[in-house]
């Protein structure tokens, strides 16, 4: 599947990899959107020279559901189970919303597996 840029959301990156009640991906705005419109997928990711393409793992799929999320804010989705919350940056002030996906083991140990984040 080829993955196409979503230029308005930007996955930052997998924070630690294969450690449980730890292991996120965070996300950061690029201009205001509504969350509803967008998913996350996890699979091997191949980056070729002119596109990115993504080998969707069978039920694995992170549906963000409806709510605002402004320039500059930040979403931490913890792959692990937990109570959603906002909070804020400690040395930037920032908007940072927690959610958590609720999966019983973690995602991103193995390196070559990745988010990918689809419209």
């Amino acid at each position: 599947m080829l993955l196409p840029f979503i230029p308005e959301l930007e996955i930052i990156g997998v924070f630690d990899r294969g450690k449980a009640n730890a292991e996120r991906i965070a996300l950061r705005a690029q201009v205001t959107i509504d969350m509803v419109r967008y998913a996350l997928l996890v699979g091997p990711i191949i980056v070729g020279s002119e596109a990115r393409a993504i080998y969707p793992t069978r039920d694995v799929l992170f549906y963000f559901g409806p709510g605002i999320v402004k320039t500059d804010e930040w979403i931490i989705v913890y792959t692990g189970p937990g109570e959603s919350l906002t909070t804020t940056m400690n040395d930037t002030m920032e908007t940072v919303y927690v959610v958590h996906w609720g999966r019983p083991s973690t995602l991103f140990a193995d390196s070559r597996i990745g988010p990918a984040l689809i419209r």
